[in-house]
């Protein structure tokens, strides 16, 4: 009955950190345009390394522009322009009034804009470049893509690498390839930094958690999380709590897991990739091993410190849980990005809890404050 007690107990606490850290992330916005046939919604994709810009999957916010909406991005997509003085007039009016009407909201302001260019038609003209400066003079960041580089001879590209620095942009180049074979020195992986080092702390988490292209700056930015909650844990070294009040420490790691969570985007996984549920009961086996079997699963913890979580032990439980379960998701990510199925509920047993064991272990072994992690 305790331990029934102790595992709703953490779920409970889950779903409300859960539902508090999704109420207040911070969407970044990014304006994707240029031409018809660009390919602006599979750039998108490729970036990201998911399907966002999906075909009937976005939603009209004006006439000519369609948001793909999901929790941690907002993505604009505006039509493509055909030549011609008053259909490039109305794309102006378009984009620009968009622009304006977006900046009323420091919630909903554009905050990068990618702009598209067709290599095989190596065409940049000075209506082009035209738009490209008014967006820079609004402080917007932007980036110019040369899409289509898989079927691109050497000689367009140069040659619309050429027409783009007649016009001495401050603007730099991209190449999108929907061959992922192709490695260049200025391709996606670098448009991804450039966009991700443009957007404010709060906006780069969230392009991170929406991100499967960087799987180390995921792990990198886990390690962050886990710093602070190692901190905080450390604070618990000033009132020593029993064993047997061990869900009052559990509330620190809760918000470590569901911060962890939502970086990974776990609550995303398709349910064939779990053999018996979704998040709700990878967490529910998390809460119940944690909540009830803190004991046995770090044995002798209570003979040695006289069954009481001090400073050192929280900070060492806290190290052990966070990175785990950072590996796990990772773990989980990279298969699922694989094609491979997945049974997450046996990495738990397989890989998680033994892996808190040793990391504990390391812990106390080459740590002596949580500001060396």
């Amino acid at each position: 009955m305790v331990e029934r007690s102790q595992n709703q107990d953490f779920e409970g606490r889950f779903a409300e950190e859960w539902s508090i850290i999704q109420s207040n992330l911070k969407k970044p916005s990014i304006l994707v345009m240029g031409g018809s046939g660009t390919g602006k919604s599979a750039l998108v994709n490729l970036v990201f390394k998911q399907e966002i810009a999906t075909v009937g999957g976005g939603r009209p916010v004006t006439r000519g522009i369609i948001a793909y909406d999901n929790p941690y991005l907002t993505i604009y997509d505006s039509e493509g322009y055909e030549s011609g003085d008053e259909d490039q007039t109305r794309y102006n009016n378009l984009i620009f009034g968009f622009i304006e009407e977006k900046a009323r909201s420091v919630d909903t302001a554009v905050d990068i804009v990618w702009y598209c260019l067709s290599g095989p038609s190596a065409r940049f003209t000075s209506r082009d470049a035209e738009i490209i400066r008014q967006i820079l003079a609004l402080n917007k960041p932007l980036a110019l893509v040369i899409t289509h580089i898989d079927v691109t001879t050497a000689k367009q590209v140069e040659g619309l690498t050429a027409a783009i620095n007649e016009y001495n942009l401050n603007a730099p180049i991209f190449w999108s390839s929907i061959d992922m074979n192709l490695k260049f020195d200025n391709g996606l992986d670098q448009l991804h930094e450039w966009s991700k080092e443009r957007l404010d702390e709060s906006r780069r988490f969230s392009f991170i958690a929406a991100s499967n292209r960087d799987l180390a700056a995921k792990e990198h930015s886990g390690a962050a999380i886990i710093k602070q909650h190692i901190v905080a844990a450390f604070a618990f070294g000033f009132a020593p709590i029993p064993f047997a009040d061990a869900p009052i420490l559990i509330a620190n790691q809760v918000g470590l897991l569901a911060r962890l969570s939502t970086l990974w985007n776990m609550s995303s996984l398709k349910d064939d990739l779990v053999a018996t549920g979704g998040l709700e009961i990878v967490m529910a086996n998390i809460g119940r091993t944690l909540s009830a079997n803190l004991l046995k699963l770090i044995p002798g913890v209570g003979s040695l410190l006289g069954g009481a979580i001090n400073g050192a032990l929280a900070s060492a439980l806290t190290y052990a849980l966070g990175i785990a379960f950072n590996k796990l998701c990772r773990r989980i990510l990279e298969d699922q990005l694989a094609g491979k199925k997945t049974d997450i509920l046996k990495y738990l047993d397989i890989n998680f809890f033994p892996n808190i064991k040793n990391l504990y272990d390391e812990y106390k072994k080459n740590k002596s404050s949580p500001s060396k992690i």
